[in-house]
């Protein structure tokens, strides 16, 4: 099966980056549930709910940089 997906440039410029980011948003994401997972399950370090959330924004801002998503479309 083939599947093509047009895009009118520069029109569609916002919804042709997104898909072309589609496969590291899938890992940043994925990165992002097997922490929540992990911390869950394993157990964790936070010190209460504001330093919970400080910790995964960090995480989250990690994957971000680690697979290289644009965040700003």
């Amino acid at each position: 099966m083939k599947s093509i997906l047009e895009f009118s440039l520069p029109d569609d410029q916002r919804e042709y980056q997104i898909h072309i980011q589609a496969e590291n948003m899938l890992g940043m994401l994925q990165n992002i549930s097997d922490y929540l997972r992990s911390s869950q399950k394993y157990g964790n370090d936070f010190k209460d709910a504001a330093d919970a959330l400080n910790k995964i924004r960090e995480q989250f801002y990690w994957a971000v940089n680690e697979f290289d998503v644009n965040l700003d479309l």
